[in-house]
């Protein structure tokens, strides 16, 4: 087990029966160090259906209306509250035997809709899975706004219900949150 994550049921459950999970727990937790390591101010956003429903009825949506929305994992306070989404991801040869990093449909489009209700930039943060853990300095980094508008190559996989992301397209380590600092808090992702 990681040193990272505190040992509890729950945890050794992912960490035994669904290491995918695992993964994602520890790929959150390096997001975190490794940005307040950077000099970013990271929040975690609660993920709980309590606080979904608080935050639906605050935007007058009906309670129901929680599913057509995701929240990111984490706010990054002093970037104008930019909202990242971080995933631990195996890489897939998809196109052309390119590397592609494979994100549902449908948490795209979550993201899109909270995006637009908030009016907050979005960022995806991936992290290489390596096992039950992440694989080290691997992170990169791509706007969701990037994403939806396919500048990067992005497709859609009907099969997977995916858009295929080309790791090729995506930035390494911070430089996504160095380029929204260098141009201000009104570039719009």
């Amino acid at each position: 087990m990681s040193r990272k994550q505190k040992i509890t049921f729950t945890n050794f459950f992912k960490w035994v029966f669904q290491p995918h999970f695992f993964a994602g727990d520890e790929a959150e937790l390096e997001f975190a160090h490794l940005a307040e390591k950077n000099g970013y101010v990271v929040e975690k956003i609660p993920q709980d259906r309590k606080g979904y429903a608080k935050y639906v009825s605050a935007m007058g949506l009906p309670v129901g209306e929680y599913r057509s929305i995701k929240r990111g994992d984490y706010l990054v306070r002093n970037l104008g509250n930019l909202e990242v989404e971080v995933k631990c991801r195996t890489p897939r040869i998809y196109l052309r035997g390119r590397s592609y990093y494979p994100l549902k449909y449908k948490e795209i489009k979550g993201l899109q809709n909270m995006c637009k209700l908030t009016n907050v930039a979005v960022c995806i943060a991936i992290f290489e899975r390596e096992g039950r853990g992440v694989k080290e300095n691997s992170l990169k980094m791509i706007t969701l706004d990037d994403i939806l508008t396919k500048r990067t190559g992005s497709v859609y996989e009907e099969k997977y219900k995916s858009m295929m992301i080309p790791v090729s397209a995506m930035r390494d380590g911070f430089y996504v949150f160095q380029e929204f600092r260098n141009l201000g808090m009104n570039y719009r992702f």
